[in-house]
């Protein structure tokens, strides 16, 4: 730095130094604050991408088990209640998605119009659940019986089958795996609490 930079600062009054500091200290803060705003609205996008692809997901597969049912409803003679099973399976899931997007998208802040969302999606949660336990005991029941040759007495169309029983398969997995995040999550948050009570 130059001597006359040096004799220019030093001559500025203390007020004049101080307002520049409290400026720059807040051109930061605006671009801290711009950030963290970039960075929720990235969070959010990606939260809504997230969710519209796993509808798109859940959806086609909602949409599969239908159309895989109904070209295959007399396929299963050792289970004939496969079809329908997967029928009715295909169909509460379609309902439910689509359900939960709407309520999404029309979203009411009023308490009791998310209370009423809430019940409707619990019960078809529920519905689903109990469906899936009646599907799991027609779909393993005959699990050591079927046969994929069309001419015997315990035949059953392959592909209904494996997709059927890797469908409710994959069911319980999911929910299994959503069950462990869950307790530990749980457990987490306790130990956490108490670490930070005996700290406190």
């Amino acid at each position: 730095m130059s001597g006359e930079d040096e004799d220019f600062k030093e001559d500025r009054p203390p007020m004049q130094v101080l307002s520049s500091i409290l400026a720059s200290l807040r051109l930061i803060d605006s671009a801290r604050e711009r950030s963290e705003l970039e960075r929720e609205d990235l969070h959010a996008t990606m939260r809504i991408v997230l969710a519209v692809l796993m509808f798109i997901l859940l959806l086609v597969l909602s949409i599969h088990e239908v159309v895989i049912a109904a070209a295959k409803m007399t396929s299963c003679p050792v289970a004939p209640l496969i079809p329908v099973w997967l029928i009715v399976s295909g169909l509460m899931g379609i309902l439910r998605n689509t359900g939960a997007i709407v309520c999404s998208i029309y979203e009411d802040k009023k308490r009791r119009a998310i209370a009423i969302r809430d019940c409707i999606l619990g019960l078809f949660t529920a519905l689903w659940i109990m469906w899936l336990i009646v599907g799991s005991y027609w779909t393993y029941s005959v699990y050591d019986k079927v046969v994929y040759q069309s001419n015997k007495e315990n035949y059953c169309d392959q592909l209904l089958y494996c997709f059927t029983f890797s469908l409710i398969t994959t069911s319980y997995v999911i929910i299994g795996i959503t069950f462990c995040c869950m307790i530990y999550c749980v457990v987490f948050l306790c130990c956490h609490n108490s670490s930070v009570a005996i700290i406190t």
